[in-house]
């Protein structure tokens, strides 16, 4: 049995919290309501930068444990009764409470959070998953330099025309498309097969802020210059998963935490229940009723304090809103232990297996 890696369980942790980040800050409506060019744009704009490479850090995470491992459908499908469980309790509650009224069509979605892409990350997951058998032999198969060429040009050609023009002609929706989680996999499978050829771990983290300045200077040249012009351009210019930087400085988090030693038996513990409950703490936190209810254009108030006091705000609001779902997750987990509910994904996966194993007898007959 491979060794657990608890620096890429911390890393998870670590990236759910940046994903709060970005959440505070866009649905909250700091990131539209900052004019572009300004000390408050500037303050914003360049947290968001250091937090936006969280999705694919998870992403990466997924073909880094992913590969080389036997795939339990049984996972998957206690990962889609959990998913069902917060798309259609939310509502519930947030109606029987008279906190928000989503309408009847909002509602139905809810029956089927696969199907309607209540969680894009759950539907871009699940078709990434259908697909690892087939990205598990593809890294197989080819060799380490043609592997990797082949994992820079598919990023930059989906990844450019998005740098360059913020447009999506390959419609993977900026990253948020199983595709290119796709894409994500099979760079976290390459680092786990091949390593990092024995590169320090510092260097890794230079070069994540090496890429996140880039970026920024980038960014702000680039509307600045625009905005002198009298061209419009996108307060999110730069910032998408696809942008090179950031897969860039998602690669670097992933390799840096991949070294990283935790020794601590208790600091152990705390990374691996963390890490178990950070898809929780996105499902609660980002449904599209509590989205509404507590998120949508809640904290443009932030934007009315002082300039220096914008981050630390948004970190504490973070924090609150990491914390809260964190804790209903828990509880979550710990009453579908005690129901025993775990227990249903790997029977119903014995027992597809053992249905499939009946069938294809018969057809040999």
């Amino acid at each position: 049995m491979a060794k657990r890696n608890f620096g890429i369980d911390l890393l998870k942790i670590i990236s759910m919290f940046m994903i709060v980040n970005l959440h505070v800050i866009g649905h909250g409506g700091l990131a539209g309501g900052t004019q572009q060019v300004t000390g408050e744009f500037v303050v914003v704009w360049t947290w968001e930068t250091i937090m936006y490479c969280s999705v694919n850090c998870y992403a990466i995470v997924s073909g880094l444990v992913g590969y080389g491992r036997d795939r339990k459908w049984g996972g998957a499908i206690n990962l889609w009764i959990q998913t069902f469980f917060y798309s259609v309790t939310i509502p519930a509650v947030l109606l029987l409470t008279g906190v928000y009224d989503g309408g009847l069509r909002s509602i139905v979605k809810c029956l089927f959070p696969l199907s309607t892409e209540r969680y894009w990350y759950f539907t871009a997951y699940i078709g990434m998953l259908i697909f690892a058998p087939l990205l598990n032999r593809v890294v197989d198969t080819m060799e380490k330099k043609e592997l990797r060429n082949a994992l820079v040009i598919i990023t930059l050609v989906l990844g450019l025309p998005t740098t360059i023009f913020y447009s999506d002609p390959f419609h993977i929706e900026y990253g948020c498309s199983a595709l290119w989680l796709m894409v994500m996999y099979l760079i976290g499978a390459y680092i786990k097969k091949y390593g990092t050829a024995d590169i320090p771990k510092r260097k890794f983290l230079i070069g994540f802020w090496v890429t996140i300045i880039i970026n920024c200077a980038a960014k702000f040249s680039v509307q600045f210059v625009a905005t002198r012009l009298g061209i419009a351009l996108s307060n999110s210019y730069l910032n998408a998963n696809v942008v090179p930087t950031i897969v860039i400085a998602a690669i670097c988090l992933v390799c840096y935490f991949r070294d990283v030693e935790i020794k601590s038996s208790f600091a152990q513990k705390l990374c691996v229940g963390g890490s178990a409950l950070t898809y929780g703490v996105f499902l609660f936190h980002v449904h599209p009723f509590m989205i509404n209810a507590t998120l949508l254009d809640k904290f443009l108030w932030i934007l009315d304090r002082p300039t220096w006091a914008i981050i630390p705000i948004v970190i504490g609001c973070s924090v609150i809103i990491f914390a809260v779902s964190l804790m209903v997750e828990w509880i979550r987990k710990t009453v579908f232990r005690l129901l025993r509910v775990d227990k249903f994904g790997p029977f119903a996966e014995r027992l597809c297996q053992r249905l499939y194993d009946t069938a294809e007898k018969k057809l040999e007959k």
